[in-house]
């Protein structure tokens, strides 16, 4: 991993790791993607430190304001592609999405009882941002997320530019730093060994 990648991530709660966890668990609910993922390739890198398999939990909410059919359609396709990415890439991809008859709740917290850390992506709007904060206040262990939104990260603009000018000043004296905070094009090497097989 890319040791940069640190400075995208941050804690959302002081809870500690879970010594008697048995995986590491990204939540994936913004940057749905397996490639440049800054996210998923710190979660990989936890899992890797902790020596514990990896697994990717996509949820998609039904039931917030702005949700419809269009958007679960394209999520849901979306979730198609990562279930045969993840598994070429020997990543255990769980993909979950809410019905009438699934409730709410998902499957987030039934994973996190036995789980090292959860790792999810930092986003600035609406429902990622909101699920995130929701979650940090009731996960039984670390909650962290990880900036994959663009080239330069969030946590750096430490106060609001009121023009653009001054904020182009801003990001041209650290452009060259933010570019080694990068997620690589593959978030695993080739020989990883983060695969998690199926329970009895």
């Amino acid at each position: 991993m890319n040791t940069k990648l640190a400075d995208r991530a941050r804690a959302l709660n002081t809870k500690p790791l879970n010594s008697e966890g048995k995986y590491v668990v990204y939540w994936m609910i913004a940057n749905r993607r397996f490639h440049c993922n800054a996210a998923l390739e710190y979660a990989a890198y936890v899992a890797h430190q902790q020596n514990v398999p990896l697994i990717v939990l996509e949820e998609i909410s039904t039931r917030h304001d702005f949700a419809n059919d269009r958007i679960t359609a394209f999520v849901v396709q979306g979730m198609l592609d990562n279930i045969r990415t993840f598994k070429e890439n020997k990543i255990r991809y769980i993909p979950w999405v809410e019905t009438p008859l699934s409730g709410k709740k998902g499957k987030l917290h039934e994973l996190a009882k036995d789980a090292v850390i959860i790792i999810s992506d930092e986003f600035p709007t609406y429902f990622p941002r909101k699920a995130a904060e929701s979650a940090a206040k009731s996960l039984p262990c670390r909650f962290m997320i990880v900036d994959s939104n663009g080239v330069f990260p969030m946590s750096w603009t430490e106060r609001p530019y009121p023009t653009a000018h001054g904020f182009r000043r801003f990001v041209h004296e650290r452009f060259v730093e933010c570019i080694e905070t990068w997620p690589s094009h593959m978030p695993v090497s080739s020989d990883h060994n983060l695969w998690m097989e199926d329970e009895d």
